[in-house]
Order: C-alpha cells, then sequence, then structure tokens
C-alpha cells in the first residue's frame, strides 16, 4: 500500500547463515520488495575487508543455493568514515584512503556478480570535487544520501545528483521525517 520498493536490513556473516533472513528475503520477494543487505564500519578504512569480505563470500554462497528470482543484487555500504578520530583534521587524506578500499570492495562484490550502493552523508562532495568524482566513477554503481539537513534538503544534494547524472549512477535520498 505504501509502495514501498526496497528495504535495507543489517547483516553480519552470521546473519546471511540464519535460516530467517532466507524467509524475509522470500516474503518481502513475495511482496514485489527487494532486500538489499546493508553492512559497514569505519575501522575497514584502517584495518581492511576481512569482515566485509566474509559477509559478501556468505551472500554469494546464499545466491548460488537460491533461485534466481530471490537472489540478492546489491550490498549497500554505510562505512562512516567521517566518524573516525581524525577525520576533522585530516579530511582529505583519510577520504583518500575511504576511496581506496570502497575501490577495492565495489571489485570485490562485483566479483561476485553484486551491485554496490554507497549510502553517504550530503557532505562528502565539500572535501574535494575531484576526489568525490572518483569515488563516485570507482566505488559504486548507485548512491544513496543521507539528506537529514531538513533546511536544505534539496541544495545539499545538489552537486551529488549533478555528479550522479552525469556519470550515470542511480541517486536516492533519504529524507529526516522527525521533529527536530
Amino acid at each position: 500500500q505504501l509502495g514501498i520498493n526496497r528495504v535495507y536490513q543489517n547483516v553480519s556473516e552470521k546473519v546471511m547463515r540464519d535460516d530467517e533472513i532466507v524467509y524475509l528475503i522470500q516474503k518481502l520477494n513475495s511482496n514485489g520488495i527487494e532486500m538489499i543487505p546493508l553492512m559497514g564500519d569505519k575501522s575497514w578504512v584502517e584495518d581492511g575487508l576481512d569482515e566485509y569480505k566474509g559477509i559478501i563470500d556468505e551472500i554469494a554462497a546464499y545466491n548460488e543455493s537460491s533461485d534466481e528470482d530471490v537472489r540478492i543484487e546489491a550490498v549497500a555500504l554505510d562505512v562512516e568514515v567521517h566518524q573516525l578520530p581524525d577525520f576533522k583534521s585530516h579530511k582529505k587524506k583519510l577520504f583518500k584512503k575511504y576511496i581506496e578500499v570502497m575501490r577495492e570492495a565495489k571489485i570485490y562484490a562485483s566479483e561476485h556478480d553484486l551491485k554496490v550502493i554507497q549510502v553517504i552523508p550530503t557532505f562528502y562532495d565539500d572535501i574535494s570535487d575531484k576526489l568525490f568524482e572518483t569515488f563516485i566513477n570507482d566505488c559504486c554503481d548507485e548512491i544513496s544520501i543521507m539528506n537529514y539537513t531538513k533546511s536544505a534538503q534539496e541544495s545539499a544534494i545538489s552537486t551529488e545528483v549533478e555528479y550522479c547524472l552525469k556519470n550515470n549512477i542511480p541517486v536516492e535520498s533519504v529524507f529526516e521525517t522527525m521533529r527536530d
């Protein structure tokens, strides 16, 4: 009734091995709703992608054992590099490292026939136009912008949308609906 066609579900290696996730995926799919596994940890930027790769391997195993109509086609990465303690004083350096790691994450997902949706805040484009465009081109198949700037929701994402349109990257905006 609400027109929902996509649900993001936080997952781990353990969750992907649970029969309950299979039920959830099948139930959502039977109602025309795609389930996107959501994962991410700022520590990946500095510690590597072992956890991520384990989850991707579990998703690939799930897909191999599932009927085509209930396979997972994409994953969402919400890594939040901006939550690292040194981010404010080393934005460009950490954003470059984030791009390197997210490029590797996209390659690994692609090798397992999965698309990557990057979940980002509205200000990554403010760090560097060039780096942001590199991120758009190299690290995702789609972006989801956490657009929580109530006073300027449209202007807060205009640059991101422009880059996505220029580079044929689908973009969605997630709005805050709660009162201040």
